[in-house]
């Protein structure tokens, strides 16, 4: 099993190296499910078979998030040693009974001990996931969280507060959460008590201790930068090199179709003012029963955020 879906990772990586446009992969982020679940020769194969298709920075960054349930015998060395530098263990609370209610299989003795024993191993950048405004939590509880994982040696943490998400337990099922003075009061204690432990804020939730800095791949979300999508669910997004910039004279156009280029990049959004030229000219000149068609089929959306 672990097998067949590496060789599907490398292949999938393999059908987008000319996507990369010959730039040096500076970040990778290995995302839940629950990677830390891959044995470790899985990922010596992924990363051999990834080098041979990309050029790694010589200060790569790679992010493994990570269960606390799925740590008490993880090899953090040699996690190290493939190359793995950044933990994101997700612990959400320390507390044991608001992990009950999240429906999380781990305790927080095992989320103290994840962060310990990654710290022990040698990983200098371990980011803790915490939420807080979960169902019946004080403010005392929701800082003690943070005080917890400062303590217990993360070097940043991604502090959200629960939102309810449709199709699921608590949408079905709504739990008593703190009301929006309160939520508001913990949002601004919390911040506090971040700032007075060190932490330094550089986006909505990413919060940076002082031996630590901010995470190359948040910075790049959220900047608009490209990024590749390699696996089961993965999401992406690439900059065509050859476009035309809206206001400026056009680049020289690509000899590739636009439903070549977006069929090799797979699921990816484009940003509205680097499309590829053909395609720009045949959004502008098409009808209106082309557009429906389009946005009908997914290769068209609107964006009321931008």
């Amino acid at each position: 099993m672990y097998d067949d879906y590496v060789d599907a990772l490398l292949l999938d990586a393999n059908m987008q190296q000319s996507l990369a446009q010959g730039r040096k992969i500076s970040s990778i982020f290995i995302g839940g499910g629950t990677p830390s679940l891959l044995p470790i020769a899985q990922y010596q194969r992924l990363f051999s078979g990834l080098r041979s298709c990309f050029e790694f920075a010589e200060d790569i960054e790679i992010t493994m998030e990570a269960n606390p349930g799925t740590l008490e015998h993880a090899p953090f060395a040699q996690y190290l040693e493939v190359g793995i530098n950044r933990l994101s263990i997700g612990v959400q609370s320390f507390d044991a009974d608001k992990l009950k209610v999240l429906g999380r299989i781990h305790d927080p003795v095992q989320a103290l001990s994840a962060i310990r024993a990654a710290k022990a191993a040698g990983f200098t950048r371990v980011n803790v996931d915490l939420m807080h405004g979960l169902p019946q939590q004080t403010m005392n509880e929701a800082l003690n969280d943070i005080q917890m994982a400062h303590d217990a040696g993360a070097t940043h943490i991604s502090w959200y507060q629960l939102t309810i998400e449709p199709n699921t337990v608590f949408y079905r099922s709504q739990p008593i959460l703190p009301d929006e003075d309160n939520l508001a009061d913990i949002e601004q204690a919390g911040q506090a008590l971040l700032q007075q432990l060190g932490y330094s804020n550089y986006e909505v939730s990413a919060w940076a201790g002082e031996s630590d800095k901010p995470c190359r791949h948040n910075i790049n979300y959220w900047q608009f930068g490209d990024y590749l999508a390699i696996g089961a669910g993965a999401h992406g997004k690439v900059t065509i090199d050859c476009h035309a910039d809206r206001g400026s004279a056009p680049s020289k156009e690509s000899d590739k179709s636009e439903n070549d280029l977006l069929a090799e990049s797979g699921i990816y959004r484009f940003s509205k003012s680097r499309l590829p030229k053909r395609l720009c000219r045949r959004y502008r000149d098409g009808n209106i029963q082309e557009h429906s068609k389009r946005t009908k089929n997914g290769w068209l959306a609107s964006n009321r955020y931008r």
